[in-house]
């Protein structure tokens, strides 16, 4: 998902082709709690089970195992071969050697991951994918690790049924995420359940909210059949692609709704918001396009998307529904009076904060700005998914026994033949706990002294290890093992190499580094959206304020239409919650849904008192706000960490906005006493 245009995403597909790479699954396995290793026979039928899937996987690209570790050994006088270091004799069922100097030099290796730290001896297995071809999900598909797991769970576990079990892999965090876009469905369902009960409740009949949730589901198979249609990438802002559809989309039919409670017919209430519902789905849009300001293809394919769905949304209500109804001949509306709670908001509309509060509240504003450059970026993606997810837990397993968590590329510029520049610059890199290069692992095969180097080094270069160390041109990379994985730590590590080779004689390169480029574009995205999003929404309502001839009221609309984006963005900085990719778009959502409230305040007041559109809409505002703001809350049951936050985040900032749209702007009007000049007029005559 860290994209196009970023040039360390833009490389990840020549470093996988230059040095034979790939996603791959990594397979942890430790041996039963209170047990030093497996039995030489369990270790004969895991090594058995090994060569057999191996071979029998045409997905596979190449494999690597404990089981692989070779160096040579002199076997007679005249004869050296290359013997596993975990060699076993199954016939007798003995070791060669014993299973703790294994553990020795496993742990005196030049392979860090091959290393534990703890008394006992793992074993790793990693199973590296071809590229995919035509697949929705790119160059690798997740699917195809359902082979290999099905492979586990059938045969491997049933060997060793006490032993743990890690996947570890970049496809295996590829999988979870694949597995979180299918669990997205509960999600959605849960959300239509309760949008349909909710709407009940308010409005008195089911008939409320299955045609609104009828529309809604009409918009979802358009909007995800276009994005089929032309290709675009399904990613995990994707997989909440449906609930911010249903989050804008209950506004207008919450209005529609309300004016019917109020005796007016469903054709009368389409006609009489059919314009202000259209300037409504304008700024919403308008939030969404904003993100198309972002350097991140990501955000740019979800703002786009959005923004249509903001249209379609629009066209569903006041096109489709009107000739649905007409067609099935449902001539009054879908609203019962008499049992509808919708009216028990109506007191809380003329509620005003006093004017000491309202002054107060004006201080956000310089305080938003004071917060943007604070906002906390050290993003993480193992917290992607929750503390206690399986690929989280194998990771601080990792971390416990290896001392690393994850991996990045060094890449020297130049071809190295027997030099070990490359290994000094490595070992300068205090950010990284170990490192893997192939003058490392030469060194460390030469201490067997039963070849000549050169010998030796002809032998290593037929090997795979070389060939994913050094590309056809002879130009090596190191792979350094971190410990820290955060956005902060990764480019504290890049500032360090920079350091190291200031004329570009090496730099880093990998998903991680990738993923940290990403996250530091996050509060740029933030301010550039939300900058234009402000204009553009400040434009339409300054339109509308001097079409109703209301144009010294502009700022006061303005001021608690944007009161509560401004909000949020001081809380999240005030907390110090780190922001992710989901996070920077709330307050560019927040702008185009809460703008939506004036727009609605101005077309019913007209050329009247503003205080009488207040009447007339705030309380099917505040039931709006609290509607969006739950359906918000479904966030809650994503898969996912990320739109958890976002959920949580942008319910916040709902309710902060209806303060600010409705009860601050109530303030306002009373702190200045604005009224129009006709109404003042009237009173004088």
């Amino acid at each position: 998902m860290a994209g196009e245009g970023i040039p360390s995403a833009d490389e990840l597909s020549e470093v996988k082709e230059r040095y034979e790479d790939g996603t791959s699954s990594v397979l942890y396995v430790v041996p039963p709690e209170g047990s030093f290793s497996f039995s030489v026979e369990e270790l004969c039928a895991i090594r058995k089970w090994y060569s057999v899937t191996r071979v029998t996987h045409p997905e596979f690209k190449n494999t690597v195992s404990t089981f692989d570790i070779q160096w040579p050994v002199r076997v007679k006088e005249h004869t050296i071969k290359y013997q596993s270091v975990l060699q076993l004799d199954c016939d007798a069922k003995k070791t060669f050697r014993d299973l703790r100097e294994v553990k020795k030099i496993l742990d005196e290796s030049p392979w860090p991951t091959l290393r534990d730290k703890k008394d006992r001896l793992s074993l790793l297995f990693s199973f590296t994918y071809h590229e995919a071809e035509g697949s929705n999900f790119g160059s690798f598909d997740p699917k195809i690790v359902d082979l290999i797991r099905k492979t586990v769970e059938e045969d491997l576990q049933k060997i060793i049924p006490r032993s743990k079990m890690h996947w570890v892999g970049m496809a295996d965090y590829q999988w979870y995420v694949r597995k979180g876009f299918q669990f997205s469905l509960v999600v959605n369902t849960a959300m239509i359940l309760l949008l349909i009960f909710s709407l009940r409740f308010l409005y008195g009949t089911w008939r409320s909210g299955l045609l609104f949730c009828f529309s809604l589901l009409l918009n979802g198979i358009w909007i995800y059949g276009a994005k089929a249609i032309a290709g675009s990438a399904y990613d995990v802002l994707s997989s909440g692609l449906f609930l911010i559809l249903g989050v804008s989309a209950i506004e207008d039919f919450t209005f529609l709704s309300s004016a019917q409670l109020k005796g007016s017919t469903w054709k009368q209430s389409i006609q009489d918001l059919l314009v202000p519902s259209f300037f409504t789905s304008l700024t919403t849009m308008i939030g969404f396009i904003s993100l198309c300001a972002s350097d991140l293809a990501v955000i740019r394919r979800f703002g786009l998307w959005c923004a249509a769905g903001a249209l379609l949304e629009w066209i569903m209500l006041f096109v489709f529904l009107p000739a649905f109804l007409s067609g099935w001949g449902v001539k009054r509306s879908w609203v019962n009076p008499q049992k509808a709670h919708a009216h028990l908001v109506e007191k809380f509309r003329a509620f005003s904060l006093p004017k000491w509060a309202t002054v107060l509240c004006l201080g956000v504003f310089p305080l938003a700005v004071f917060s943007f450059p604070r906002l906390n970026v050290n993003d993480d993606p193992s917290a992607i998914f929750p503390s206690q997810h399986p690929y989280n837990i194998g990771l601080q397993e990792i971390r416990e026994t290896k001392g690393w968590m994850g991996s990045v590329s060094l890449i020297h510029s130049q071809a190295e033949s027997t030099s070990s520049e490359l290994d000094r610059a490595a070992s300068q890199l205090t950010k990284a706990t170990a490192f893997e290069t192939p003058h490392s692992i030469l060194t460390w095969l030469n201490q067997t002294n039963t070849l000549l180097p050169d010998d030796l080094r002809i032998d290593y270069q037929s090997s795979l290890s070389y060939r994913q160390l050094v590309d056809a041109n002879e130009i090596p990379r190191a792979i350094l093992y971190l410990k820290d994985i955060t956005v902060d730590g990764l480019q504290a590590l890049k500032a360090e190499a920079q350091k190291i080779c200031p004329n570009g004689e090496c730099h880093l390169a990998g998903d991680l580094i990738a993923y940290s480029d990403f996250s530091t574009y996050v509060p740029k995205t933030l301010i550039e959206s939300m900058a234009v999003s402000l204009v553009l929404v400040a434009l339409i309502i300054g339109f509308l304020t001097l079409a109703f001839g209301k144009g010294r009221l502009f700022f006061v609309l303005i001021a608690s239409s944007f009161w509560g984006p401004c909000l949020t963005v001081v809380i999240l900085a005030a907390l110090h919650i780190p922001m992710d990719f989901m996070k920077c778009i709330v307050a560019s959502v927040l702008v185009g849904l809460t703008g939506d409230n004036a727009v609605q305040y101005l077309f019913a007041a007209g050329k009247s008192d503003l205080h009488s559109g207040i009447h007339s809409r705030g309380g099917a505002s505040i039931l709006t706000n609290v509607l969006m703001a739950l359906t918000a809350l479904m966030y809650l049951g994503s898969y996912f960490n990320p739109p958890k936050s976002f959920g949580l985040i942008l319910s916040t900032g709902l309710i902060v906005s209806l303060i600010g749209d409705l009860w601050l702007l109530n303030g306002l009007l009373n702190l200045f006493n604005f009224r129009l000049f006709n109404y003042g007029r009237k009173r004088s005559q």
